[in-house]
């Protein structure tokens, strides 16, 4: 069977999204054969400062845009927008972050177009007994959770080395929560208090110094969290209105998603929370 044609994508029409598939640097890393059948948009190097005759000397040619929807089998593009999906042809088959539980004109486009998604979100290691093990792109994630953080204290004007000691709540301990308590530790925030569902003493690699308690969603959809005794029970919103800073890092489910901070409760959070 012969192998498919992949278009990479150099650029997206997500505002601001400066992200690439693959770095020019490790092009070489992949398999001859296979880079044969890569075709690179045109362009594709500069923001790394390397030009089109570099890349082309190493994989199958460069092309516009345009031209990657129009002649490859497999479009490589990591946050398409409702325009690309536009321009896919039917039966294109798009790898990477479509997010269609959250986007539904994607999926029915999708649907309508008879392409096929891989979807980067939906992408796991399994062990050979079919245990999960971890989200291939879990260090993507994690880098999410720090450059997150890193761009709130930008737009908030703050630094936790100067001015007032913050305390920063974080609910979750996934990928995207411990990248978060590496930009929050990073720019001098230490008062760092985790929220899981799963009972502190099952979370597994824990960050020193970090202090790890449980919570549960009640009967009524209110939060509660455990003290540290691990037994006494008070509502989360109680510990998120002592909180300067709040990370919510959860995986929700869209249709029942957890409400941390319920309708009325918005003013108990501190100012400029």
């Amino acid at each position: 069977m012969s192998l498919l044609s992949v278009g990479v994508f150099g650029t997206s029409s997500k505002e601001n999204e400066k992200r690439v598939p693959i770095h020019p640097d490790q092009i070489e890393w992949i398999d001859e054969q296979v880079r044969e059948k890569l075709t690179f948009e045109q362009g594709y190097g500069h923001h790394f400062g390397i030009d089109d005759e570099q890349i082309a000397a190493q994989v199958g040619g460069m092309a516009p845009r345009e031209d990657l929807f129009r002649n490859c089998d497999v479009l490589l593009l990591p946050k398409p927008v409702q325009a690309d999906f536009d321009a896919m042809p039917e039966g294109a088959i798009l790898w990477g972050w479509p997010h269609c539980v959250q986007q539904q004109s994607f999926t029915q486009t999708a649907i309508d177009q008879k392409l096929t998604l891989i979807a980067w979100e939906a992408m796991h290691r399994w062990s050979k007994h079919g245990d999960w093990q971890m989200h291939i792109f879990h260090k993507n994630n994690e880098l999410a959770g720090y450059a997150g953080v890193l761009h709130a204290f930008g737009l908030a004007g703050i630094n936790g080395s100067y001015g007032p000691q913050r305390k920063a709540v974080v609910i979750s301990f996934g990928s995207v929560s411990r990248g978060a308590i590496h930009a929050l530790r990073g720019l001098g925030v230490f008062d760092i208090t985790v929220f899981t569902q799963r009972y502190s003493t099952l979370v597994a690699d824990q960050i020193i110094g970090i202090e790890h308690r449980t919570y549960e969603e009640g009967d009524d959809g209110q939060i509660l969290a455990y003290r540290e005794d691990g037994q006494t029970q008070y509502d989360l919103i109680d510990e998120l209105a002592t909180a300067d800073i709040i990370v919510n890092g959860t995986l929700q489910d869209t249709d029942r998603p957890q409400m941390f901070v319920r309708e009325g409760e918005i003013d108990r959070l501190k100012p400029g929370c």
